[in-house]
């Protein structure tokens, strides 16, 4: 049998954004809170301090909600409130998976995305540089497969 195959498994795996998934990532925060991984105590915060062994990384939620209101509230169906909310559970289910730096990366780029871009002026994402486009879509996949 061919050892290549063995180096790699994929899983295929959907996870729906719901109030369970929300709760599950409170939770989730409050583990990475007592293993010293998140410094700061409440998912509400805008600002969380984080820390690996080696560096300090803040993740800032202060995305221009204007902007988020008149363009993309629509296209998500979710309150500027909301998607904030799916934002952090995102990233806090997504530390298992992608180291602080990575993730903080992706944060940036969905500022971004809200900020500059306008849903009808999708050529203008050419001259835009993403540093992480597979988290992007990862992102947006699970927030638009979430309908109360």
């Amino acid at each position: 049998m061919n050892n290549q195959l063995k180096l790699f498994r994929k899983v295929n795996e959907i996870v729906l954004f719901d109030d369970n998934m929300i709760e599950s990532a409170k939770e989730c925060f409050q583990d990475y809170v007592e293993k010293g991984i998140i410094l700061t105590t409440n998912f509400e915060e805008n600002r969380w301090a984080t820390t690996n062994e080696y560096s300090n990384v803040s993740f800032i939620f202060n995305l221009n909600k204007f902007q988020y209101k008149r363009f993309y509230e629509q296209v998500f169906q979710l309150s500027f409130d909301d998607f904030v909310t799916y934002l952090k559970s995102f990233i806090v289910l997504s530390m298992e998976h992608h180291v602080l730096i990575t993730l903080q990366a992706f944060l940036r780029d969905i500022k971004k995305l809200v900020k500059e871009i306008k849903v009808n002026e999708v050529f203008s994402l050419a001259n835009m540089k993403i540093s992480n486009p597979s988290v992007c879509i990862d992102f947006s996949f699970y927030t638009t497969m979430f309908r109360e």
